[in-house]
């Protein structure tokens, strides 16, 4: 956009009475002041994500299993597991991405291990 309205050969006749940077500065503030707006209508939204079922296994989790229960799932699951139940999670070959799983498996195959715990 800015390099269009900085076009000598599309708005030459305006650059011979203004200065091309200040048009551009004044088509960067009328935009902010629509982003503004548009930030304080978001921000006005008042509302919270609710998603019951996994709040209540979060729950179960946290009061009915073992502190050192390990679990495995969905990362978007897990992720929840791991910060709210404070509980270990596993990697599932099922929830894995193969590039992933290939940059680890190169990266471990590099790692030399000293039995002395060097």
């Amino acid at each position: 956009m800015a390099s269009l309205i900085c076009s000598r050969q599309l708005f030459g006749w305006l650059f011979s009475k203004v200065y091309p940077g200040a048009v551009v500065f004044a088509i960067l503030a009328a935009m902010s002041i629509q982003g503004s707006a548009n930030l304080q209508t978001q921000w006005n939204i008042a509302g919270e994500f609710s998603n019951l079922p996994q709040e209540e296994l979060i729950e179960w989790i946290k009061y009915s299993t073992k502190p050192d229960a390990a679990f495995a799932g969905a990362m978007p699951t897990m992720a929840s597991v791991k910060l709210s139940a404070l509980r270990p999670i596993v990697n599932h070959p099922h929830y894995e991405d193969a590039g992933l799983r290939s940059v680890h498996s190169l990266a471990s195959s590099k790692q030399t291990f000293h039995g002395n715990g060097q």
